[in-house]
């Protein structure tokens, strides 16, 4: 367990909201605001493969170049040789697997599955997105709006080529849902126009690889729209609000 100890509070006056930054002593001492966080729950810090296969010595670490992550019950810290960053959990606003994380300033933060302890935080940012922002979603859609989920970061050209090659549709542009029906871009369908939307789970021997996200609309052979879930933040709400927009013959099992 990580154990801060304490120092003389160092937080910029100018700074407000939930979300601040505490800058690193010249002694390296932890301020008393992490302590008062409590105990923490987990240490997350970068770890390459070769480091994970005990050849850290024959190829060097990578781990000065990310952060370091400390769970707590109440928030989780960014721990840099500059600051430490302390983001409440219900200020997490987005979670891409295995990509990372957006709080709800904008910020993004880079959380690969190469942090130690990646599991239990896999989890709490899934379920702490569902209790969060769900109801907003939920709400605004009761309203007549839009709920909208944009890319994590803009596809580089080699990115966007080698997907086409593996046969991967990758987000690319702002998806939406409404009870009106589904946009992607500027395209538009509504679900009177939909035949079909599936969420499918693609194994490889028996392992989940991937999940995609396909939409046929009327008398078309093959999907209108298809998502891998691998670049859709959030694609956990996404499962969770369809079932709230879609009609009733859309959500039968496929056969």
């Amino acid at each position: 367990m990580y154990s801060p100890t304490l120092s003389p509070p160092a937080i910029d006056a100018s700074q407000s909201g939930p979300i601040y930054r505490i800058p690193t002593t010249p002694d390296g001492i932890a301020p008393p605001q992490i302590a008062s966080l409590g105990e923490a729950e987990y240490l997350h810090h970068y770890e390459s493969f070769a480091e994970q296969c005990h050849l850290g010595w024959l190829f060097g670490s990578s781990a000065d170049k990310y952060p370091t992550y400390i769970s707590y019950n109440s928030a989780i810290v960014v721990v840099t040789p500059q600051e430490f960053t302390i983001i409440p959990w219900e200020e997490v606003t987005e979670f891409l697997h295995p990509t990372g994380f957006r709080a709800s300033n904008g910020e993004k933060f880079t959380l690969t599955n190469d942090f130690t302890n990646y599991g239990p935080l896999f989890e709490r940012f899934q379920a702490v997105v569902l209790a969060n922002v769900l109801p907003k979603a939920l709400m605004a859609i009761e309203e007549g709006k839009e709920w909208v989920f944009t890319p994590f970061k803009e596809l580089s050209a080699g990115e966007s080529f080698a997907a086409n090659m593996l046969g991967q549709s990758l987000l690319d542009g702002a998806l939406a849902i409404s009870t009106t029906g589904i946009r992607y871009k500027d395209q538009q369908l509504k679900w009177d126009d939909v035949a079909s939307i599936y969420v499918t789970n693609h194994l490889y021997n028996g392992a989940l690889c991937r999940t995609t996200l396909s939409v046929r609309k009327n008398y078309g052979l093959f999907a209108s729209l298809e998502f891998d879930f691998s670049s859709v933040p959030n694609s956990f709400l996404l499962t969770e609000l369809l079932p709230y927009v879609c009609p009733q013959r859309l959500l039968a099992p496929k056969t």
